[in-house]
């Protein structure tokens, strides 16, 4: 690394110029050559000292060369390794806003926290937009995070500034028992349904609600992917928003774990029979079409279940399908395998307020355990002390 004055010491300065410069010329890890000139010696020193620094500790980085993010966003949404992860990594690369010209080591906090508030309370770029549900949120920040992970690994950055901040959450807390349907409250809207001559949208509800399927692995089913004997049905696939060229609209379940076989009561199933007798469809084509034709996508599915249920949506059929296993007393583990969770401990944050008192249980346990020793029925033990005494019930 050098420290050059322009000009040297004895020659005139250049017209125009009011005073000599510096410039600092340094070598980066590749071996190719930097220069940048400063006004005063003492600022050229200071950056000078800083660049040594960064080279000896293998932090330096080339910021007068770093790419825009935008310009970096297509190398990372090629990476993805299913059409679902590339619809979305594609899309999130259309909603950058003003960080899409900013060179990737100009991102501060302050940026991406602000980047954070457009998602959440309305993005200026879009028109109308009123902000994006938690869970989406949640999604494109892991996508912003994972572009800049990868420009790290690749020395581009030297520390990614996201995990500087806070991320927005998922937005998958606890369930709110509010936010539930009550029995009535579906009860009513099937009978709405079926008044109307929508029972295909009936068979919909009364699978998610008796299987915990998610709204997109409904409209995916295939009747190929249903077997009547053992009454299962294997989720393997879901219908997707933005389908990749050639899916038919299909596409992977969410996550790894949702791929799962679930246990389908003998009542479902036998509608799922009659359903399929109205309906007649080849085994490998879906289950539920719309009036049009149309695979049910989640939107389509909330879209209908709006125009007929008293404020809540399809998903939550799901919430209370898990909410009724586990207060009836079926395992964590065994509900989070069903709602193919990827481990018991997200089910348990999920939904940790339904389960039944653990002394409860325990109580009620040991009673039926005396009651078997005992041979007696419930109510009472009658307890007869040493002499012959009058028993007395406790």
């Amino acid at each position: 690394m050098s420290i050059q004055r322009r000009p040297k010491k004895g020659q005139p300065l250049p017209d125009g110029w009011k005073k000599p410069k510096w410039v600092v010329r340094y070598r980066d890890p590749a071996g190719k050559e930097h220069s940048r000139t400063f006004t005063t010696e003492k600022a050229a020193k200071d950056f000078d000292r800083d660049q040594a620094r960064l080279l000896a500790r293998n932090e330096w980085v080339d910021t007068d060369h770093a790419p825009a993010l935008g310009d970096l966003w297509p190398t990372w949404a090629a990476l993805a390794t299913t059409p679902g992860t590339r619809a979305v990594r594609d899309r999130v690369g259309k909603n950058l806003g003003d960080m899409a010209a900013m060179k990737i080591t100009d991102l501060r906090p302050t940026i991406l926290r602000q980047w954070q508030t457009h998602l959440r309370e309305g993005r200026p770029w879009v028109p109308g937009c009123t902000g994006l549900a938690p869970n989406t949120i949640s999604s494109w920040w892991t996508q912003l995070s994972g572009c800049l992970h990868m420009a790290v690994t690749d020395e581009m950055l030297l520390v990614n500034p996201c995990t500087k901040i806070p991320g927005p959450g998922t937005g998958t807390g606890p369930v709110e028992p509010r936010t539930l349907p009550t029995t009535q409250q579906v009860r009513d809207t099937i009978e709405r349904l079926d008044a109307t001559g929508r029972d295909t949208l009936t068979t919909m509800i009364l699978l998610a609600l008796s299987t915990g399927m998610r709204p997109a692995e409904v409209g995916g089913l295939r009747w190929q992917n249903v077997d009547r004997k053992a009454g299962t049905i294997h989720v393997i696939e879901q219908t997707t928003q933005r389908p990749a060229k050639g899916s038919g609209g299909w596409a992977p379940p969410k996550t790894k774990s949702s791929r799962r076989i679930v246990p389908v009561p003998s009542e479902t199933m036998n509608r799922l029979r009659e359903h399929r007798l109205r309906h007649p469809a080849d085994a490998d084509d879906a289950m539920f079409r719309t009036a049009t034709g149309l695979l049910w996508t989640s939107d389509r599915i909330k879209h209908a279940l709006d125009t007929v249920a008293d404020g809540w949506t399809f998903h939550a059929l799901r919430h209370v399908f898990a909410t009724r296993m586990l207060s009836s007393g079926r395992s964590v583990k065994a509900v989070q395998r069903v709602l193919g969770h990827s481990s018991a401990s997200t089910t348990m944050d999920t939904y940790w307020h339904f389960l039944p008192d653990e002394e409860d249980l325990v109580r009620g346990s040991a009673s039926e355990l005396v009651r078997d020793v005992c041979g007696m029925e419930p109510g009472g033990l009658t307890v007869r002390p040493v002499g012959g005494e009058d028993g007395n019930t406790v």
